[in-house]
């Protein structure tokens, strides 16, 4: 096995406050799932290189991601923790989390050329790989799965008191119009 178990992952990178923000997340997706009919989506659990120093990296939207899911298997518990689930351990069953860059088509891509420059310069000779000094999220930790680009308009319709704080990046809207 790479990085670790799937306790490991529990105990060292899903603190408990973040999973519960996710789950509202999840939710509030959920909640618009007859909006979101037949679109696939993806979800992105922030992933962190094994290097002793590392750079946050914060992407804009996933696409192309593991794992695919649709908003209306969040209408049970029991599909929230499946979709949570796969999402937490989309790249924790590798010797790094963040080597997955090596052999995927988007490493030439301009956001990721301009991480890797960063961190070789901050880092010259370090003895881990570039990609170990990487600690990756976004701010669209869910977007469809089907289409390139950000989300827009407004995906979540929630009272504002009910929305959690950290969603604000979430008046986007999965559903192009």
């Amino acid at each position: 096995m790479g990085y670790g178990s799937r306790d490991d992952v529990s105990e060292q990178w899903r603190p408990a406050e973040v999973i519960d923000r996710y789950r509202s997340l999840l939710a509030a997706v959920g909640s618009v799932a007859d909006e979101l009919d037949g679109v696939t989506l993806t979800s992105h659990w922030p992933l962190v290189g094994t290097a002793p120093r590392r750079v946050l990296v914060i992407g804009q939207a996933v696409f192309g991601w593991i794992p695919s899911w649709r908003a209306a298997q969040l209408s049970t518990s029991a599909g929230m923790d499946e979709v949570l689930a796969e999402t937490q351990l989309a790249c924790y069953e590798r010797a790094d989390p963040m080597d997955w860059i090596v052999e995927n088509r988007v490493r030439s891509s301009p956001f990721w050329r301009t991480v890797r420059l960063t961190i070789e310069r901050l880092y010259p000779g370090s003895p881990s790989p570039w990609y170990s000094h990487v600690a990756w999220a976004n701010l669209y930790p869910v977007a469809r799965n089907d289409v390139k680009g950000n989300p827009d308009g407004s995906c979540v319709r929630r009272r504002r008191d009910r929305r959690p704080s950290w969603s604000t990046p979430w008046r986007g809207r999965l559903s192009r119009t």
